[in-house]
């Protein structure tokens, strides 16, 4: 039987391998990881998109609209929440509304300015 690199690391590193295998499949199976459902929501009447993490609010990026261009003056993520990608989703959905809505995009945001120079295929929508 073919077992693949993890499976011989854990069976190697254990006593008795059988064993192992019994507490690999029993700690598989008790050890069922759900992650929260995460979306991002344009929310007019606060002129900001919101990330909800299983509901509740995370983070958020406000935005103003001056004619044609969206101004995108703060990002913002609760601490608990960083380090999971959640500014750059908001940001995200922000350049691809404008997009939609034919519009142009003042990054006056720290970070929302440094994503547009880690992301290329958002150039054209940079309005400074």
């Amino acid at each position: 039987m073919r077992t693949s690199w993890s499976t011989q690391i854990i069976i190697t590193t254990l006593r008795d391998p059988c064993e192992s295998l019994h507490c690999f499949a029993t700690m598989r199976a008790n050890c069922i990881v759900s992650t929260p459902a995460v979306a991002v929501e344009d929310n007019p009447a606060r002129h900001r998109y919101e990330i909800l993490v299983g509901g509740t609010v995370a983070g958020f990026a406000d935005y103003a609209v001056v004619g044609d261009i969206v101004v995108l003056p703060h990002t913002v993520v609760d601490p608990a929440f960083r380090g999971r990608g959640l500014a750059a989703q908001l940001v995200r959905r922000a350049l691809d509304d404008a997009r939609h809505r034919g519009q142009l995009v003042d990054p006056q945001c720290s970070y929302a300015a440094r994503f547009f120079d880690d992301h290329p295929e958002y150039g054209d929508l940079r309005a400074s």
